[in-house]
């Protein structure tokens, strides 16, 4: 199987690249991988022409470049690749009302909505999105401090997550799934 990580040098991109060649994965991402690109630029896609992938997993994240990061780059990837499985990584599941500036909450609501409608466009193939909660490192370190206490007093674990812990859950996805398809999945400590 050979996969492509959008975002794999990040907090939860990272241990989600190390997760997926442990299982004897062929692996190639973006961020400080081996496909250097920025999302910023319009034509970043270009790279990915003739190269063939089973699965991509968005794991691509900025608070500052909501739109071309979180969103594009994932309608761009998979609409060049093809691929028989995605995986999207978002901040928000849906419904949930939380402090974040809008731009970014904006550009996760439009992940979630695309995970629905590409799924039924791309069957028999699965689409999923993964919407995580606060993790003990990358973007997590940068939200409100009253809203990291506020996590962990309501949720089930009591805990922030840890990215090994969405990277396992991403690899069962991308290796092992064939029927979950068209949904958001949360997977943040039972809030």
């Amino acid at each position: 199987m050979r996969v492509l990580v959008l975002g794999g040098s990040g907090a939860v991109g990272s241990e989600v690249v190390a997760q997926l060649r442990d299982e004897g994965v062929q692996v190639r991402h973006t961020g400080r991988g081996d496909l250097e690109v920025d999302f910023r630029e319009p034509g970043w896609v270009e790279v990915l022409e003739g190269l063939r992938f089973d699965a991509v997993v968005h794991c691509a994240a900025s608070v500052s470049h909501p739109w071309p990061v979180n969103y594009r780059a994932l309608v761009d990837a998979v609409g060049v690749v093809d691929p028989q499985v995605v995986v999207a990584l978002t901040a928000i599941y849906p419904g949930q009302t939380l402090r974040l500036p809008p731009e970014f909450a904006a550009s996760w609501g439009a992940v979630n909505a695309w995970v629905g409608a590409e799924a039924k466009r791309r069957a028999p193939g699965v689409v999923v999105g993964v919407a995580v909660g606060p993790l003990s490192a990358g973007l997590s370190e940068g939200l409100d401090a009253q809203l990291l206490e506020d996590f962990e007093r309501l949720s089930a674990l009591r805990r922030r997550g840890e990215p090994v812990e969405i990277a396992r859950a991403v690899s069962w996805l991308v290796r092992c799934n064939r029927w979950l398809t068209g949904q958001i999945i949360p997977i943040n400590g039972g809030i």
